[in-house]
């Protein structure tokens, strides 16, 4: 029964776990000999941030366990060739059917697609920034509008991998209409939902809009302020870059 085919599955990923770890700790030995004696980088471009370098030795460090921490923080970023053994890594994973990687779910059509379900949401912070934007809002004159972005998991819900879960926008969304008293909400949710079935509105390796993406946004709101609404060749846009990469890539 499907019990049955339940114990199957969990025996054929700790089989392809085991797999997996047995590879990494063998690529990791070998590099992890020449990282001592190679030249220390200061800035990684594709994880968009400064390197940990290796510490100072000292008598106190060592006593207070800095030296130790910030060692552990130096091997970790000057790994030789990381970001190579992170690529190898995640194919690695790919081929053994990973879907969830780093946060980051691997996607129908190529697309990545942040990690968003209960357990990474705050209510509590939600509900006190919903407050504080209420309280602004109750302070000024005349009418105000609220446009609430939603997460690449909520639109694209298409392309998400089988039985992969989402945080409750729904609630989201009437929480901020309980709230945000002063305002008047507008939805995007299903204009985007439907410009996304001919319209790439999210890049595909990162959490962002596309210009399309943002040009629903607008028209939306155009809507509700009775704003006439331009087309989208009458904007000027132009391609800056053609190899973006974007967060969930360097998640991932």
């Amino acid at each position: 029964g499907s019990g049955f085919g339940n114990y199957n599955q969990d025996i054929k990923v700790r089989i392809s776990y085991k797999i997996y770890i047995i590879i990494i700790i063998a690529l990791l030995g070998a590099a992890g000999g020449i990282t001592l004696f190679s030249e220390q980088k200061s800035y990684s471009p594709n994880e968009n941030r400064y390197l940990e370098k290796y510490p100072k030795l000292s008598a106190e460090s060592v006593m207070s366990g800095d030296f130790q921490d910030d060692m552990i923080n130096a091997l970790n970023d000057q790994f030789f060739k990381r970001d190579n053994f992170m690529q190898v890594s995640t194919e690695l994973k790919k081929m053994l059917g990973y879907k969830d990687i780093g946060g980051v779910y691997l996607a129908k059509d190529g697309y990545y697609i942040e990690k968003k379900d209960e357990a990474q949401i705050s209510q509590e912070r939600y509900m006190q920034n919903l407050r504080y934007v209420q309280y602004f809002l109750s302070k000024q004159k005349g009418s105000s509008f609220t446009i609430l972005v939603p997460s690449g998991c909520i639109v694209l819900k298409d392309k998400m991998p089988e039985y992969a879960s989402s945080y409750d926008a729904e609630a989201m969304y009437k929480a901020a209409e309980t709230v945000l008293s002063s305002s008047k909400l507008i939805d995007i949710r299903d204009s985007l939902k439907e410009a996304e079935k001919s319209e790439q509105i999210y890049y595909r390796t990162d959490h962002h809009w596309t210009l399309r993406g943002a040009y629903e946004a607008y028209r939306e709101y155009c809507k509700e302020m009775g704003i006439d609404i331009r087309k989208y060749d009458e904007f000027n846009v132009k391609e800056v870059c053609d190899n973006f990469y974007g967060s969930l890539y360097s998640k991932v």
